[in-house]
């Protein structure tokens, strides 16, 4: 008898109500985190409608703006600012190209009247007057005449004459006679109106290379008539 109510004492079901308090805890958790993501969708729905509803008066105001703009007198004067400075523009650019140099040469042994030489984006010009020798003529056998220019220490040729003579002839007709130059060249051909030519104008030299000596290349008699030039457009 002893041994049975041992038995009924230790069936009795302790751990049942634990089990009941631990489920009657976790629902009304549950129910707190689905109000919480209830609340924060409808918060963002209606922070984007309001968005949508700003965008459309937007763009509604942007087309009435437009619409004005265009439907005043504001877009005839900007178009006409525009041509306006697109002429200004084009004359600087197209003055740029019109230089005129005007120069001279007066010294104790010869002159040179006048030098004109006119350059723009179509043709160049080039005239020089006949020049005079005071100085102590010569017989020349070989000769260069004409206008250099100066590149560095050095003078380039830009427009020149030369002749080889049997017999000596004097220094005063070579220049007299080879000494006047009127030379016109279109712009785009450059054979002696070159881009280095033109950028050192106004640096010319009136030069007479010349050989005293019979069947001699050597030279030996020098004249250099530095251009002072008065007038630059």
């Amino acid at each position: 008898m002893a041994n049975k109510k041992e038995t009924k004492t230790t069936k009795e079901p302790v751990v049942k109500k634990s089990t009941v308090k631990k489920t009657a805890v976790k629902k009304p958790v549950k129910k707190v985190t689905e109000t919480k993501v209830i609340t924060k969708i409808e918060v963002k729905k209606d922070e984007l409608k309001k968005t949508e509803i700003v965008s459309k008066k937007e763009k509604i105001s942007l087309k009435d703006k437009l619409k004005n703009f265009f439907n005043s007198p504001q877009p005839l004067f900007v178009v006409f600012i525009f041509i306006i400075l697109g002429l200004l523009f084009y004359n600087i650019q197209y003055s740029k190209h019109d230089t005129i140099y005007v120069g001279h040469y007066t010294g104790d042994n010869g002159t040179v009247g006048a030098i004109h030489c006119f350059t723009n984006h179509k043709i160049n010009v080039f005239y020089a007057t006949t020049a005079t020798y005071d100085g102590e003529d010569k017989k020349l056998y070989a000769y260069e005449i004409g206008y250099y220019y100066e590149d560095g220490e050095d003078l380039k040729p830009f427009v020149i004459r030369s002749g080889k003579m049997d017999t000596g002839v004097s220094v005063k007709q070579i220049i007299n006679e080879n000494s006047y130059f009127n030379i016109s060249e279109l712009a785009t051909s450059k054979v002696k109106f070159t881009e280095d030519a033109m950028q050192k104008m106004d640096k010319l030299h009136f030069v007479v290379y010349g050989a005293t000596k019979k069947d001699s290349d050597v030279v030996d008699f020098v004249i250099d008539y530095p251009i002072e030039f008065d007038h630059i457009v």
